[in-house]
């Protein structure tokens, strides 16, 4: 195996993390970093990581890795086909180091106060730093990687070969278990007053129907999930505790019902966590809301998805890795589709404060339903071009990805009526 040698006065916890993060995307690629002079004998590859340029050796320019924080690098556009960070006059143009941190360690994000976040506090997709040509729609750090090792196999005639990685894999989130079915008696009576109320008499005849079981339930998708044979790795389904009428609409975790169904939904796929609304300002919640679901599927959880995609960066992920979850799914645009921290490979969480790489792994997520609907307001034939174009990126870099859908989002009677017959295209994409 070609070994890669990183000759650099710069050696720390961050260097090493972004080494591993590139290496593990290829079969045959080995990196590592040697602090002392190297020997006139060395084999493999040399890469000098900041200093002065030393004769034949491959040259990075040193940008500022261990010093990130006090960063704020402007995408630059114009020297190649996609944006850098870091720009620098070596022979790649720009600290690949530095800029991958950079991203995987959430810079941008961490900057931003609540000025720049909406209402749940989630922050938009106009303050990536790569908003001006929409290309977070690109997985930007596997191009950078890309042209990396191209000029490392054009310099040293070698081939280092991309590993064939994970599955397109979809998350289900449980919102709200049933729309109508199973709720108190006082819900099920303000249901139907407000029906009457607001003159939605279509709604009012449905209500009652499935109340009085003619009619099932338009939540209750959960059969027609499990017809397409998805398998273990490539459906989750993310369960919310209801405990705000408004905000975490869902069945509580003690009713029997609900109890019984995330039962049946745990004999054929994973159930990830789906920490309530207030989570972020209240981590203490956390815990509980883990340990009742733990104790309805008798196994640990070790997946999760914020609610309403909000999440405080270092805070949730250090508790969330803190409680022992080992797969984070949240990092998603609310507003928009693409590779938010810019890659399609999960990666470990940083964690800045202890400087190291922690258990918790972030996966990409690229898209969600409700994005389509309600924020690009996109017809069936724009979702199913726009997830094309994403898959065919991740793909490309033998990459993964993961795309949140709702139980609910088959309710093609009420709002979801224009997406009828997509999701049977999308689930040939996540087989195939």
């Amino acid at each position: 195996m070609p070994s890669v040698h990183i000759n650099t006065n710069f050696n720390s916890s961050r260097l090493q993390f972004v080494l591993d993060f590139i290496q593990k995307q290829f079969t045959n690629l080995q990196i590592r970093i040697k602090d002392s002079a190297f020997s006139s004998n060395i084999e493999g590859i040399i890469i000098q990581y900041g200093g002065i340029p030393s004769g034949s050796h491959y040259y990075i320019s040193y940008q500022g890795l261990n010093e990130i924080e006090n960063m704020d690098p402007i995408a630059d556009y114009e020297k190649m086909e996609f944006p850098i960070l870091f720009k620098s006059e070596d022979d790649l143009g720009f600290d690949i180091f530095s800029a991958i941190f950079w991203m995987l360690s959430f810079q941008f994000e961490r900057k931003l106060n609540s000025r720049h976040k909406d209402q749940h506090g989630r922050i938009s997709c106009i303050h990536h730093p790569f908003y001006k040509k929409r290309q977070y729609k690109l997985p930007i750090i596997e191009y950078w990687i890309d042209l990396f090792i191209k000029q490392l196999q054009e310099r040293n005639q070698l081939v280092f070969h991309r590993k064939i990685h994970g599955e397109i894999s979809l998350g289900i989130d449980i919102d709200q278990a049933w729309k109508y079915k199973y709720k108190s008696g006082i819900r099920s009576l303000g249901g139907l007053m407000g029906s009457i109320i607001k003159l939605k008499y279509n709604e009012l005849i449905e209500r009652i129907e499935v109340l009085c079981n003619i009619r099932k339930d338009p939540f209750d998708t959960y059969q027609y999930l499990n017809q397409f044979d998805l398998s273990r790795n490539q459906l989750i389904y993310f369960v919310l505790n209801g405990n705000n009428p408004k905000l975490d609409p869902n069945h509580s975790f003690s009713h029997p019902k609900f109890r019984q169904l995330i039962q049946w939904l745990s004999t054929n796929h994973p159930i990830g966590l789906h920490p309530s609304y207030h989570t972020i300002e209240e981590p203490d919640r956390l815990k509980d809301q883990k340990e009742m679901l733990e104790e309805i599927i008798t196994i640990p959880l070790t997946k999760s998805r914020q609610h309403y995609l909000r999440i405080l960066i270092p805070d949730t992920l250090s508790a969330l890795e803190e409680l022992g979850i080992r797969d984070d799914y949240s990092i998603s645009f609310f507003d928009d589709t693409g590779f938010r921290a810019g890659t399609c490979h999960a990666f470990y969480y940083y964690d800045l404060s202890n400087e190291r790489s922690t258990n918790l792994i972030i996966h990409p997520v690229i898209a969600m339903d409700r994005t389509y609907l309600q924020y690009l307001k996109y017809s069936s034939a724009q979702v199913l071009h726009d997830i094309g174009k994403l898959l065919s990126e991740v793909r490309l870099m033998n990459g993964e990805a993961h795309i949140i859908w709702h139980n609910s989002s088959f309710d093609f009677k009420a709002e979801w009526k224009t997406f009828d017959g997509l999701f049977e295209k999308l689930i040939q994409w996540i087989k195939n």
